[in-house]
Order: C-alpha cells, then structure tokens, then sequence
C-alpha cells in the first residue's frame, strides 16, 4: 500500500482497485475494506468513504 501525497487513503477506490489487480480474490467486501483502513491508519493517513477526491 502505497501513501497518497495528500495523506488521505481512498478507501473505496482501494476496494475497487484490490479487485482489478486480483479479480480471482474472495474476501469479503467488508473484512477487505477493514484491513486496507488498518494499515492506512497504522501508516498516519486520513480515511475517506464514499466518492473519490
């Protein structure tokens, strides 16, 4: 997981882009989004749901 410049960590367009780097993965949505925030946050950044910035 890369950090933006603006410390703010899309967190759908993440959900999105997991699935197109590896269509064939079977997490769960919601146990996705949860680790992809974990790790964001563990890494000093902003959480942002909903429409990208």
């Amino acid at each position: 997981m890369e950090c933006s410049s603006s410390g703010v960590f899309e967190v759908e367009r993440a959900v999105r882009e997991f699935h197109l780097y590896d269509p064939e993965c079977d997490v769960n949505d919601e146990f996705l989004r949860e680790m992809l925030c974990v790790e964001a946050l563990r890494k000093g950044m902003a959480l942002h749901f909903g429409k990208e910035i």
